[in-house]
């Protein structure tokens, strides 16, 4: 063999004769893999412990402005009476009736659903101090933000072809069901002119979901909630706000209109997504008309003056809008069900909130309902 043959063979029988390198046997993990998975659990740890310390500092402050849901009931209910005598009065130099002009259907709109709102939620804001919590709630799911509004407009359409549907068969129900005034009226000074519609969303649909919004479901609800049963307290508190609209014809569906809130801000635990909610529906009451006359145009080619036709095309719309709900519905049903796995049951928390303040805000709030349905009848 020669000598270039030696040398590289050299290496191969050095490596044959390197030992063989044992391997590693399984067995208990490692420090760093034991610390890794250590601070992994710490920190989920911390952010339940940080969600829980939020929880419980929430229903420390609950239990604290229960006196401010009753201050703020009574006061925007004392400020609404002096509007109504005052106009009444016929003190104020222009009318207020929504059917008057543009101008008057946005003053009217203004005062009662924004200014006596905005300057109950201030007076509240300024002597009781709640927090950002309270007010606006935990951030809801990103499904929420398009959840919250579709069902609004959903079930705005719902109730709105429910009521014309009943509305075929008794006049009484036509006027027990009517729409709102509002957005009744609101529908002829649409498309006017391009300031009118403008205005006219502002104060029907913008100016509700914020003002009216703010103060139900923002500093009344988490007070009412944290000792009532959630369905008495939702339907109590819409009757409330429904008055305020003096509104005898579109009173149910302005009842609905709150019921709706009422649950979606009670499920999600958010004011955005409530106010969505609102927002929407108004959307739907202000428009379905304008939509129902479309899509019959367009299915039969002329419009529905038949009383059999019309029922049938209505009750097939209901359909539709029954089955377009369940996907938002469901949305919004997990949400709450998120929520309320980490919630306390009920006989605790009725423990531990104060009953005689929680008796007076009933009080006052079954007095304010009083006064507003008096006020109604003499409207």
């Amino acid at each position: 063999m020669s000598e270039v043959t030696k040398k590289r063979a050299l290496p191969t029988e050095k490596r044959k004769t390197l030992p063989a390198i044992p391997a590693k046997a399984a067995g208990p993990p490692s420090n760093s893999e034991n610390s890794t998975a250590a601070a992994h659990e710490t920190a989920a740890l911390a952010v339940i412990d940080t969600r829980a310390e939020r929880k419980s500092r929430l229903l420390q402050e609950t239990k604290r402005l229960v006196p401010m849901a009753a201050l703020a009931a009574a006061v925007f209910t004392v400020l609404s009476l002096a509007c109504f005598l005052l106009e009444r009065a016929h003190i104020w130099q222009i009318s207020l009736a929504y059917e008057a002009s543009i101008e008057s259907y946005a003053l009217r709109s203004i005062l009662y659903l924004g200014l006596i709102p905005l300057a109950t939620i201030s007076a509240m804001v300024a002597v009781f101090r709640p927090s950002a919590d309270y007010v606006l709630g935990f951030a809801p799911d990103y499904s929420i933000w398009f959840s919250a509004p579709l069902t609004g407009f959903l079930i705005g359409s719902l109730i709105w072809c429910a009521a014309r549907f009943l509305a075929t068969f008794n006049t009484a129900a036509d006027r027990l069901l009517a729409t709102p005034a509002i957005w009744e009226i609101g529908i002829f000074h649409i498309g006017k002119t391009p300031l009118s519609t403008v205005v006219t969303l502002l104060v029907s649909v913008l100016l509700p979901a914020a003002s009216l919004e703010l103060l139900a479901r923002g500093l009344v609800q988490p007070a009412i909630t944290s000792r009532a049963y959630p369905a008495i307290a939702g339907v109590i508190t819409s009757v409330l706000y429904a008055l305020s609209f003096f509104d005898k014809g579109g009173l149910i569906i302005l009842i609905f209109w709150g019921v709706l809130a009422f649950w979606v801000r009670l499920m999600t635990n958010s004011l955005f997504a409530s106010a969505l909610t609102s927002a929407s529906y108004a959307l739907a009451m202000l428009f379905a008309r304008s939509i129902s006359a479309s899509i019959s145009q367009l299915l039969f080619r002329m419009p529905l003056i038949e009383t059999s036709k019309l029922r049938v095309f209505l009750v097939m719309c209901s359909l539709i809008l029954v089955v377009l709900l369940l996907i938002p519905l469901s949305f919004i049903h997990d949400e709450g069900r998120r929520l309320r796995a980490g919630k306390k049951p009920r006989g605790s928390r009725e423990k531990e909130t104060q009953e005689s303040a929680h008796y007076v805000l009933w009080a006052v709030i079954c007095f304010c309902i009083g006064v507003f349905t008096v006020l109604l009848f003499f409207n």
